[in-house]
């Protein structure tokens, strides 16, 4: 259902990639093999992005634009908004926003999903109008919301599974953090199948798998140095929790002076509008050193330069975003092995199904009652 909509051959989306997913030949090839590309519009200038939206337009039949609906985190939105219902995007994305954005964009013709990392958002999202979300946990790459995916997941699965059948129809949904393997993507397909049954579209948004594709190196869009990184380490952390900021990211040399910087000024009882602009000044660049190789020197306002990084620098300065996934992978990968995984491997969910006896009958439901053996409970700063 999700696929047919999409335009594509899968019901999958290639989540936005700040400084990587601003290429169209990558993401011709997301295309070409199956999947929905969305373009990283962040807080670009308006004429890159429409660069990216128009090259959209011009070369792949259906594609989105991921945005940042918060004039507060984006000041081009006002711009970014025209130019998505200029050029009559199939589809877009808000990772921050508001129901009011979202409904704009769908009365020109846009189909917009809206980011609900908490109960809340998705409640006053559902009552305003909206019908399309993504529901991404705290293992996913980037800025991050405060929920597990796990937990959002269920949460938000069952406010949706006590909606009306006329509204459960017409709602599609995409589940995202950790969802680039096969047992993720099994996980998903289970949980979800009773909800799919009552007409609702699922889907899964994938990021950090495809920063281990082989196309994402050929086509530009982004350096060898982050692959690298992404196939040598296997742990990621949080940076910018102290300020409000949350987002995940390898654990690499600039990552952890970071992280070292926001305890050295919270035990400094250093203010947080001052640790706030610490933080965004410590991390200015860093991922388009990661990311591209090259950082911006704005000291000619009128003449902007690109100066270049060689590999041990952007190794050291560089932010390589990623989520936990991973720790999945190891070496180079193609788009289509990323798909394959995602959609074609369902013989291990179903066999796994049958050896713990969970059968299902034609309403969808399970059969078998479920006991509760036995719980376990983690405690802060305990010994066991």
């Amino acid at each position: 259902l999700l696929a047919k909509e999409h335009g594509t051959k899968f019901p999958i989306v290639q989540g936005p990639m700040a400084n990587i997913s601003d290429n169209v030949e990558f993401a011709k090839k997301v295309y070409e093999a199956g999947a929905l590309p969305f373009f990283a519009m962040g807080s670009l200038p308006p004429d890159l992005a429409e660069g990216l939206i128009t090259g959209g337009k011009d070369n792949i039949k259906s594609y989105g634009a991921g945005m940042i609906g918060v004039l507060a985190f984006n000041k081009n939105l006002p711009e970014h908004m025209e130019i998505v219902k200029k050029h009559k995007a199939p589809f877009a994305l808000f990772a921050a926003g508001n129901p009011s954005v979202v409904k704009e964009l769908e009365a020109s013709g846009t189909k917009a999903y809206l980011h609900t990392p908490s109960m809340s958002m998705l409640e006053n999202a559902i009552s305003t109008g909206c019908r399309r979300f993504i529901f991404e946990g705290t293992e996913a790459g980037g800025h991050v919301g405060n929920l597990s995916s796990t937990v959002l997941w269920e949460l938000a699965l069952e406010m949706i599974y006590s909606l009306p059948d006329s509204q459960v129809k017409d709602i599609r949904l995409l589940f995202a953090g950790g969802v680039g393997s096969v047992r993720g993507s099994n996980f998903i397909s289970g949980m979800t199948s009773s909800t799919a049954m009552r007409g609702c579209g699922i889907g899964v948004q994938v990021a950090t798998s495809y920063l281990f594709t082989s196309e994402i190196l050929k086509t530009g869009a982004m350096s060898k140095v982050y692959q690298d990184v992404m196939c040598r380490e296997n742990e990621t952390i949080l940076l910018g929790e102290t300020v409000g900021l949350p987002a995940r990211t390898v654990a690499s040399p600039f990552s952890k002076r970071i992280h070292e910087n926001e305890v050295h000024r919270v035990s400094e009882n250093i203010s947080l509008t001052e640790r706030k602009e610490l933080f965004e000044h410590d991390n200015t660049g860093s991922l388009l050193i990661g990311a591209k190789a090259f950082q911006l020197d704005f000291s000619d306002p009128e003449n902007v330069k690109k100066i270049s990084v060689d590999e041990k620098e952007q190794y050291e300065k560089g932010n390589f975003m990623a989520g936990d996934i991973l720790a999945m992978d190891n070496k180079q990968i193609t788009i289509s092995e990323v798909h394959k995984r995602i959609v074609s491997r369902k013989e291990l969910m179903f066999r796994t199904l049958g050896e713990i006896e969970i059968l299902f009958g034609n309403t969808g439901t399970i059969r078998d009652e479920i006991a509760i053996i036995g719980m376990g409970c983690v405690y802060p700063d305990a010994n066991t």
